[in-house]
């Protein structure tokens, strides 16, 4: 089938994105089955789920999307067009390992990054070229990559009409597709070492968290392998983030009306605030183990995913429960999407259902301490604003959930880094300590709700002591946990200032105008100064 015959059947499909996912991911699958024969693992065995499963099929996503975003970038066509056409290119993908195969009759020789060095960039750019160079990029997946690059320049002429445009987009792709393969060197790049590349990524790997927070994973000492291992969960990190910055762009180009709302709906101080409780982990961990090294390159792109995944938890417990509150919201938050009718309830499902999908292929790269402690967060979120259960209907259950939800943060924080990954390493005093802190503090969101929840037949502290008396009740409990963390810490010289922070914090709670976000600012403020004093 010609291009011009594949862009006029596209144009009488409906289009679905989940379908567009479902059919690439398919593709992706069967491509690494074939590998399987063509470019086995050193063991023998399948490729395993966390290791080249998931590593391979993060890394063609990430290249779809790429594509997707250089062909929208040279022919500005809409992106339902784009990838709807890409899709069926992409089978291309599929040549490689079945030429690779019949090429050399047995077994072809297995795909390798390239750890080249930054002298030698250019001229392994044009060496790269050439399909029998050697450099670990097989014959089969050169033919596939040029098919998939004459397609679409193809496609880019049709719709440009420009040879120029057409030689610069195969020019670009070529481009791309090299950074995909050389990005070993450029991790190494940002180190001062001058050993060879290969030597400095296998040591970046080697001392980074991907290996100290490692338990039982191995059944027999084969470090070659384990070192695969450790670098296919890296690169699975870093095509993740790509996949998720890619996406994000995506969607907001072809979704403008959906920016302002939901851009409104961040409530980065919300985010802020649970990177405060994560942070808490990391320094925990800190003085209990040492360095951290948050020097090394792996470690640094450790921390980036995991604030995110932090970040898209945050954001999906808002948007289950900003439908779950649409009554409350319509009183007391009249500013909210789904409250003002901005975004539709197919909208936002379609959204909180792509949050989900990020989350769980986020988690599927971190260890698994860390990953269980994230989804006990999730999960105490929703009990706390879902229904049938919906336990925010009374303070004391929903202060217990926030609680919870901050204690599975915080120790997801300690065991992202620590070596010691027994559940008994996280402080005992620690769980204490912030359990019992959020689970109070929390009860100050439901300040401003207070109309909307006397509405709605919750039982917040506003709504069963009354506001004005709430008010002086949250206020008084605010400033006794500010004062009681630095004696529970043994940091007795922070007690003049918690004393000004828990007067302060009073005087923001029962002023006429209550204001949330300096209540915010103010914590934010005190949570920063208390450990940094601390550690």
């Amino acid at each position: 089938m010609s291009t011009a015959e594949i862009t006029t059947s596209q144009e009488n499909e409906p289009f679905s994105l989940f379908k567009i996912i479902a059919t690439v991911f398919s593709i992706i699958f069967i491509r690494i089955f074939i590998e399987n024969f063509s470019s086995p693992s050193g063991t023998g065995y399948f490729f395993s789920w966390q290791g080249i499963l998931l590593h391979a099929s993060m890394y063609f996503f990430s290249v779809f999307l790429s594509l997707a975003l250089l062909t929208r970038i040279f022919t500005k066509e809409s992106f339902e067009n784009i990838l709807t056409l890409l899709t069926k290119i992409f089978t291309f993908i599929l040549i490689a390992p079945l030429f690779d195969l019949a090429l050399d009759g047995s077994i072809a020789s297995s795909m390798r990054y390239v750890p080249v060095n930054f002298e030698s960039i250019i001229p392994f750019f044009f060496k790269m070229m050439n399909p029998f160079s050697s450099q670990g990029i097989t014959v089969g997946m050169h033919i596939s990559a040029y098919l998939i690059f004459i397609s679409l320049a193809i496609f880019v002429y049709k719709k440009t009409n420009s040879l120029l445009k057409s030689f610069f987009f195969l020019f670009a792709s070529y481009f791309l597709i090299f950074l995909y393969a050389i990005i070993p060197g450029i991790i190494t790049m940002f180190t001062a070492d001058n050993m060879p590349v290969a030597l400095t990524y296998a040591l970046i790997l080697k001392q980074s968290w991907i290996t100290t927070t490692i338990e039982n994973l191995f059944s027999f000492q084969d470090t070659l392998w384990q070192g695969d291992y450790m670098h296919d969960i890296l690169m699975a990190r870093i095509f993740w983030i790509l996949i998720f910055a890619q996406t994000t762009i995506i969607f907001f180009i072809a979704n403008p009306k959906l920016r302002t709302p939901l851009r409104k709906n961040l409530r980065i101080e919300r985010i802020v605030f649970w990177f405060i409780v994560a942070a808490i982990g990391i320094f925990t961990s800190q003085k209990k183990s040492g360095s951290i090294d948050i020097q090394n390159a792996a470690n640094i792109i450790t921390l980036i995913i995991f604030f995110i995944l932090i970040a898209l938890n945050a954001w999906l417990a808002i948007f289950i429960n900003d439908a779950e509150d649409v009554k409350i919201d319509a009183i007391s938050n009249k500013n909210r999407p789904l409250a003002k009718k901005e975004i539709s309830a197919k909208d936002w499902n379609e959204i909180q259902l792509m949050l989900f999908i990020f989350i769980v292929f986020g988690l599927a790269t971190i260890n698994k301490a860390t990953a269980l402690l994230l989804i006990l967060a999730q999960s105490a979120y929703y009990i706390y604003s879902a229904r049938p259960l919906r336990l925010k209907k009374h303070f004391i259950f929903s202060s217990i959930l926030v609680g919870s939800a901050a204690v599975f943060i915080s120790m997801a924080g300690f065991f992202l880094v620590s070596p010691d990954q027994h559940i008994t390493a996280f402080p005992a005093k620690l769980i204490f300590l912030i359990g019992i802190s959020f689970a109070i503090i929390s009860n100050k969101k439901d300040i401003k709700d207070y109309e909307g929840d006397k509405k709605d037949g919750m039982r917040t502290m506003p709504v069963v002591f009354g506001q004005k008396k709430a008010n002086y009740i949250i206020a008084t409990l605010y400033g006794l946990i500010v004062i009681l963390m630095p004696i529970i810490l043994n940091i007795y010289s922070m007690l003049p200032i918690a004393a000004c922070i828990a007067l302060f914090a009073f005087f923001l709670f029962t002023k006429k105008t209550y204001e949330e976000k300096y209540i915010f600012l103010l914590f934010f403020i005190y949570m920063l100064t208390l450990f940094l004093v601390s550690f």
